[in-house]
């Protein structure tokens, strides 16, 4: 079940689904920051105002998971590792 809050998709526990990404991107708040996957190029953007709606900072996500090498999954990770 997953509901809005403060234009934030919590999905359960710590876990969020980075709305207006093109495609796959979650973030897991446990005291850190958790990325999965970086969604199309270009959304390096909306994933950082995310974060920042979050009341976090960029440096606050430690880790990057990929799940595969898909575009919907890589497009932004050369993007989120320069800005984290």
């Amino acid at each position: 079940m997953s509901f809005l809050l403060v234009g934030l998709w919590k999905l359960f526990g710590g876990i969020h689904r980075v709305d207006g990404v093109n495609w796959n991107c979650y973030i897991i708040d446990d005291d850190k920051l958790t990325l999965i996957d970086t969604g199309m190029p270009n959304n390096s953007d909306k994933i950082l105002a995310y974060i920042k709606q979050m009341g976090k900072k960029p440096e606050d996500v430690k880790t990057i998971i990929i799940t595969h090498s898909h575009i919907d999954h890589i497009g932004s990770l050369e993007a989120m590792k320069k800005a984290t």
